[in-house]
């Protein structure tokens, strides 16, 4: 009989929420990292202008609160990507009310803040498994570019700028395992709500703990952002990121 009870307890503690310590208080993790981009930002109005990358860099710092009772988790991460370019236009082109004669050289200023924030559950934390976790929510991805824009105009440098600056929803799911207590592999993707505003995004990466409370890790990301009308202009923007960092957790 008293067997039968335990096995009866222990069923049920599956579909009761975590009584595991350390999902009792809330977990909070910090980390800070520095990117390799490779980005193709398109802009187009009244025509068509991909903005030069001829110099990238970036770095950026996420911050997220775990084990809310009811609310989901929480996360935040911010990013700044910097980029430099000139180009020969090979054909006219509209800048501003400027018409840009084929040939000029363009120069170009790019800086990026954006902002990543994301609601999320995880569903296998009340199986009190560590091996495999899961996380579902929801995504939104502040956009704010800032482009600046100097090139020859009738034999004068004239130079122009653009506030670029959006919101874009996606589905978040990341599914993340720990073959071993110094490595975890993890493995998310951002999944688009429409057409219109589109944020596709794939990353995978490795931490590597030091101890239980602070880890190395790098990834690798590809991301694809589209926006209609984003301040008069349609917005292309492809990314391919290498990043590398410091975890703590607390």
């Amino acid at each position: 009989m008293r067997k039968t009870c335990l096995a009866l307890l222990s069923a049920l503690s599956l579909f009761l929420p975590t009584t595991q310590s350390s999902k009792a208080f809330l977990l909070e993790e910090l980390t800070l990292f520095v990117n390799r981009p490779s980005t193709t930002i398109r802009l187009e109005k009244d025509s068509s202008f991909t903005v030069p990358t001829d110099t990238e860099k970036g770095f950026g710092i996420s911050y997220s609160v775990e084990n809310f009772p009811v609310i989901p988790d929480v996360r935040a991460e911010y990013t700044h990507l910097h980029t430099t370019g000139s180009k020969r236009l090979k054909e006219d082109l509209t800048i501003a009310d400027y018409t840009v004669a084929k040939g000029t050289k363009v120069g170009t200023k790019l800086d990026g803040n954006n902002i990543n924030l994301t609601l999320y559950y995880q569903p296998l934390d009340r199986l009190n498994y560590d091996f495999l976790n899961l996380e579902l929510g929801i995504n939104l991805f502040f956009i704010d570019y800032k482009v600046k824009t100097s090139f020859n105009y009738s034999g004068n440098t004239t130079k122009t700028e653009d506030d670029l600056s959006t919101v874009i929803p996606s589905f978040h799911v990341k599914i993340s395992c720990s073959p071993t207590y110094y490595l975890n592999l993890f493995l998310r993707g951002a999944i688009p709500f429409s057409d219109r505003r589109e944020n596709k995004e794939i990353e995978g990466g490795v931490k590597y703990f030091l101890n239980s409370q602070l880890y190395l890790f790098g990834s690798y990301a590809y991301g694809l952002s589209k926006a209609d009308d984003v301040d008069g202009y349609d917005l292309k923007a492809t990314s391919r990121v290498f990043s590398l960092g410091v975890g703590f957790i607390w």
